[in-house]
Formats: structure tokens, C-alpha cells, sequence
């Protein structure tokens, strides 16, 4: 019985692309993914660490005639030189489709809300990435670049993060 199910789901997965509704130039399209990167943290004293960034995130695309917009949630893990947090970002992003022979590529840049478990206030952070969506297949990949500037709890100061992630994604 485990096998027909986890059979079953691995065709579902397959075919997942079918409830991705694109239609006279208008697309529907939910993604649930998986992220990994580096975050370059620097403080104002030029002091700075590289933060390793784990995370899922998920989006519906939502577009017309190639331009797209996609609410967002991402929830990042992060650790590195003795420091442990986790980020929660919700927001907007905006892009255009491009159509290539096999698949999509979609250049995209956002604005998000961030929220910190641990060291810093909440704050507004930036994105901007590539999407690369493949036409007979429910998978994309991307590059995402995220800026936030935030403030800590407990001290007068910000911390600039760059953080880049690889992201593999379901598209359903």
C-alpha cells in the first residue's frame, strides 16, 4: 500500500504542472520551494561575517500577457560564526516572463516586510532574482538577491545583510 501511494504522489508531482492555469495570456501559477545561500553581514565598524542561509519559501504567480506579480512568504535559517536566527519575510514581488524554446525565464525584483526570531527589530528588505521555469515540467530554478538594513534589539546600530540563495521550486 506505501508503494502505490508514494507512487501515486511522485505522478501527481509530475503532472502537478496541469493546475498551473495559463490561459490567453493569463497565468495562475502557485510555487512551493526550497532555499540556500550565503548572507554577508556588515556592521558600520566595517566588521563583517558570512551567515550560512537555509530556508522554503512559496508564491503564486499571478500574470497577464508576461507581466507577473507574485505574493510571497520565505522563512530562512540562518547560522554562522557563533550567531543563530531565523527570518520570516512575507511581501511582493513583480516581474516579466520571457519566453525561451524549452522554458521561461522571468527577471523579477520585490519588496518585503522581515521579521527577525532573534538580535534585530523588524524591518523592510529588497529582492531581486531570476526564475527559470521549465515548460513540461513542474520544476524552476532561481537566484535570488535579498537586502535588509536592520537595527539590533538591543544596541544603537544596523547590520547590512546581502544574502544570495539558489532556489529549487515545485510549481503546482
Amino acid at each position: 500500500m506505501k508503494k502505490y501511494m508514494l507512487s501515486l504522489l511522485v505522478a501527481a508531482g509530475f503532472g502537478a504542472n496541469a493546475f498551473a492555469v495559463s490561459i490567453a495570456g493569463f497565468e495562475i501559477s502557485p510555487e512551493l520551494g526550497l532555499a540556500a545561500g550565503k548572507i554577508k553581514a556588515q556592521t558600520k565598524e566595517d566588521s563583517s561575517i558570512d551567515i550560512n542561509s537555509y530556508g522554503v519559501f512559496g508564491s503564486v504567480w499571478l500574470g497577464a500577457f508576461g507581466l507577473v506579480v507574485a505574493p510571497q512568504v520565505k522563512y530562512d535559517f540562518n547560522k554562522g560564526d557563533g550567531t543563530k536566527f531565523r527570518n520570516l519575510q512575507y511581501g511582493v514581488s513583480a516581474g516579466y516572463n520571457i519566453g525561451l524554446i524549452i522554458a521561461r525565464l522571468t527577471p523579477y525584483v520585490g519588496v518585503n516586510r522581515s521579521s527577525f526570531s532573534d538580535y534585530f527589530k523588524d524591518t523592510t528588505s529588497y529582492n531581486a532574482g531570476l526564475k527559470l521555469k521549465f515548460d513540461l515540467l513542474p520544476i524552476s530554478l532561481g537566484l535570488l538577491y535579498t537586502y535588509q538594513n536592520p537595527e539590533f534589539k538591543t544596541i544603537d546600530a544596523k547590520q547590512k545583510m546581502h544574502n544570495i540563495q539558489a532556489l529549487i521550486g515545485l510549481h503546482f
